[in-house]
């Protein structure tokens, strides 16, 4: 947001100007209908790439890895409960413990007269 004033002040752009400028350079669409004609404004341009679009692609890359990290993490776990007799067993008991904890929870719940406060 600071680089949208520095350019604001340095070129006379309107905000919107410089909001547009911001989204078009860290896109890097460029279309070329604004650019900074002052050496100051250059000079800020050019550290506004380089630091943005960098930025950009590191959290892109961190969400892209995040999301393929859990996707991996499911498969394998699908894939040792599919080949694994033993696991496939323990995944089985905890499914049926789970299902059972929920059942307890919910008949103490409604037991309570359903607001949880009796």
């Amino acid at each position: 947001l600071s680089s949208l004033f520095i350019f604001g002040l340095e070129e006379g752009w309107q905000p919107l100007d410089c909001v547009y400028f911001s989204v078009i350079t860290l896109t890097t669409t460029g279309l070329g209908d604004f650019v900074p004609s002052t050496d100051g404004g250059k000079i800020v341009c050019a550290c506004f790439i380089y630091v943005g679009v960098a930025t950009i692609g590191l959290l892109l890359g961190s969400l892209l890895a995040g999301s393929m990290d859990n996707a991996s993490k499911k498969e394998a776990r699908e894939a040792q409960i599919r080949d694994c007799p033993n696991c496939a067993r323990f995944e089985k008991l905890r499914q049926r413990t789970t299902a059972s904890n929920n059942a307890n929870f919910n008949t103490r719940f409604s037991n309570m007269g359903g607001d949880g406060f009796s």
